[in-house]
């Protein structure tokens, strides 16, 4: 049986994806956070990845894996050096953008967002992995329907993301967000379920609670109380808005199978990103999305939010929990068959 080490060193996020993914191959699987001194530059060029683990890192240890599911540059490249410390034939798949030093990667599996390099192994997917399904979702209805229940309908979750090198979301624009979305919440009567992420930031959560005037429940990563409800607050909700900067949280909203908003947010544009944003450049560093976007509103699954010309939202009726039995795309299938078809040569099975 095929053993699956699941590196990581990023955010929820991307634990999430390689998480979903891991869960499609249907083998045993572990998940392993790995964290890593700060080098500088001299060291980036001359200290092996391998020696810059610090202690709070999880176990590297026997048994050894048949493949290894890596994201982030520090954890791909660990994962690289590993692989020719054991002298082992592991396979290494790495989840999210190509990277230039990681010569050795077996196959890529990266958003559309991203420039496809033709010299490298590569899928192609239109929105990440994730940990959506009837089951999880349920799950966590279970455990906050008493707290949630009593809030009128329409429930709208609002998923605040943070900003990235791509996008801003400064306290000011976070309270434009709350006016605008608590407004129209506000006009329908309802209420809103309000998630912050790692990258939101104590200014921007404290601008959004201060402009929310509509029954609400809501969750700071920067004053966590209890359990996450995340899970809960997708499954319970009537409607979804969605801030630009996060894929992930577009990714698992719109597997819910609700309508989801999208809340665009400004875009950075310093004078390198200007010049790297043209072109195939702008697919290279990962400023397609707004692409990638226009695709989910050409097939009619997102909307852009619009202050006073979206429609108000609408109760979904009874407090049950909502799930795309369909929601597993084609590219999905694909990334997890050519993942398949690179481990039958391991274990003794023809590639197809």
């Amino acid at each position: 049986m095929t053993l699956v080490w699941v590196l990581y060193s990023e955010g929820v996020g991307g634990r999430n994806q390689l998480e979903g993914l891991a869960k499609h191959l249907g083998w045993p699987f572990e998940m392993r956070r790995l964290r890593f001194r700060k080098r500088s530059l001299v060291g980036r060029l001359f200290q092996r990845d391998l020696e810059l683990l610090i202690e709070q890192s999880d176990s590297v240890s026997e048994p050894w894996p048949d493949l290894i599911l890596a994201m982030g540059k520090e954890a791909t490249l660990f994962a690289l050096a590993f692989r020719r410390k054991t002298g082992r034939n592991i396979k290494i798949v790495k989840i999210g953008r190509t990277i230039p030093m990681a010569a050795g990667v077996d196959l890529w599996i990266q958003t559309d967002q991203f420039l496809k390099l033709p010299w490298r192994p590569t899928i192609a997917i239109g929105l990440p992995f994730h940990l959506i399904s009837r089951e999880t979702l349920s799950q966590a209805a279970d455990q906050f329907l008493d707290c949630i229940a009593p809030l009128p309908r329409p429930r709208v979750a609002l998923l605040i993301g943070g900003s990235t090198g791509t996008y801003e979301l400064s306290a000011v624009i976070a309270a434009r967000i709350a006016l605008e979305v608590n407004k129209w919440v506000q006009s329908a009567g309802g209420s809103l379920l309000i998630v912050s992420s790692p990258r939101t930031g104590v200014d921007a959560e404290k601008a959004i609670g201060e402009h929310i005037t509509v029954p609400n429940l809501s969750y700071y990563w920067t004053q966590p109380k209890g359990l996450n409800p995340y899970m809960a607050f997708l499954a319970l909700s009537d409607h979804i808005v969605v801030t630009e900067d996060s894929v992930s949280m577009i990714a698992e909203a719109c597997a819910t199978g609700k309508q989801v908003e999208v809340f665009a947010l400004p875009r950075i544009i310093k004078p390198f990103r200007r010049l790297i944003s043209l072109g195939a450049f702008s697919r290279l560093f990962g400023f397609g999305k707004r692409a990638q976007l226009s695709n989910l509103l050409q097939k009619g699954k997102i909307r852009m939010f619009q202050a006073g010309t979206t429609s108000a939202p609408a109760s979904a009726g009874a407090n049950s929990v909502k799930y795309n039995d369909t929601y597993f795309p084609d590219d999905h299938r694909a990334a997890v068959l050519a993942i398949r078809n690179l481990m039958k040569p391991i274990e003794g099975v023809p590639s197809a």
